[in-house]
């Protein structure tokens, strides 16, 4: 939205949450996306941050339900809150993931149908992309150079959802 510069995150300090859509940007301005903001941002800090999506609602009969995030938590403010910092959670402005885990070496999430699930590190390199028709789950091995490792669901309709990070230990 603002072309704010990349090194001015550098000066940011106790990010919880990186904003990696904002709906009425998107349909606005085009600007909703700034998935490369948070890979940079990660990879220049060297830590984990979580995603979440929004719809940044100013009326809802024009802005509502374009972005949003999935918490795995009690209806209460403050478990909502916990979830996202922990990394609990996923965002999304349509598909879904409906398991993701790391556990034996390999990180494997199962999906809602989509037509692509990209496998990201560190500066945004994408390290795996697993396409079909139907694609309903992807496994990446990570090789320990990574930093961290992310993945994006690309839907058939475009629409994208967000895992958080998980970083790698060499």
């Amino acid at each position: 939205w603002s072309f704010m510069p990349y090194e001015l995150f550098d000066l940011v300090e106790g990010c919880v949450a990186f904003e990696v859509y904002n709906g009425d940007c998107e349909k606005t301005v085009g600007r909703g996306f700034s998935n490369d903001y948070w890979d940079r941002y990660m990879t220049r800090k060297g830590r984990p941050v979580n995603a979440v999506a929004v719809d940044d609602t100013h009326r809802i009969e024009r802005d509502f339900g374009m972005g949003w995030t999935f918490v795995n938590a009690e209806k209460t403010p403050e478990a909502i809150l916990d979830a996202i910092r922990r990394g609990d959670c996923y965002a999304s402005c349509g598909p879904r993931i409906e398991t993701i885990k790391a556990c034996d070496g390999r990180i494997t999430l199962h999906t809602s149908s989509a037509k692509a699930v990209k496998f990201i590190s560190r500066n945004a390199d994408v390290v795996k992309v697993v396409e079909g028709e139907h694609v309903k789950a992807a496994t990446y091995e990570p090789t320990g150079d990574e930093l961290y490792v992310r993945a994006e669901v690309h839907g058939h309709d475009g629409r994208i959802a967000w895992t958080n990070p998980f970083f790698v230990e060499p």
